[in-house]
């Protein structure tokens, strides 16, 4: 799972929790203690949603198929390939509009600003600006999203084909996609309390 998702499973009305979800890639170790308690528990239930979505048989086939374009890196290119289909199969999982979520969203995070770890103010300007969270409908946004992220990170730059790879494959991963997140918000609403 990527931001828009972690963003999503927060939970409504819980700005502290969906900080600490947005962050949590951000925070190591015993960093966790220095936010207040409603961050950490944002923190925690994303550790807990990549540990779900790590260990899943949906998201070990999705890697699967990945893999021979993305090697190790099939599950960070899977966790973006989720959002698109979270994105476009919105109205599916929310009776809220998708750009009003976003903006929602980016108001929350500017809002926490001085609380944010270095290397998110670095790009979170960006993401905001550039209305990254709804450029995932379309897989030209993806493929922008995965140049952005090889030109920032140790990704491999297989962009293009990667994104070949999922037009190739659609209803496959939309299947997966559409199989393993209502199995997700499961999850999470049953662990959301106890984080």
């Amino acid at each position: 799972m990527n931001f828009l998702a972690h963003l999503y499973l927060s939970g409504k009305d819980k700005s502290g929790v969906l900080v600490g979800n947005f962050i949590a890639d951000q925070v190591k170790g015993k960093q966790l203690a220095s936010f207040p308690e409603n961050m950490q528990r944002g923190i925690r239930l994303h550790r807990k949603i990549d540990e779900f979505t790590d260990s899943h048989e949906v998201t070990a086939r999705c890697k699967k198929r990945l893999r021979p374009v993305c090697g190790r890196y099939s599950g960070v290119f899977l966790d973006v390939i989720f959002d698109h289909f979270l994105a476009v199969e919105w109205e599916r999982y929310s009776s809220d509009n998708l750009e009003r979520f976003c903006n929602r969203c980016y108001l929350t995070l500017l809002l926490y600003w001085f609380r944010l770890p270095a290397e998110v103010k670095d790009f979170l300007p960006f993401i905001v600006f550039r209305r990254r969270l709804t450029k995932y409908l379309t897989l030209d946004g993806v493929q922008e999203s995965f140049e952005i992220m090889s030109r920032h990170t140790s990704l491999p730059k297989c962009a293009t084909e990667t994104v070949n790879l999922v037009r190739d494959n659609y209803e496959a991963f939309r299947n997966d996609f559409n199989l393993f997140f209502p199995e997700m918000i499961n999850f999470v609403e049953n662990i959301r309390a106890d984080v």
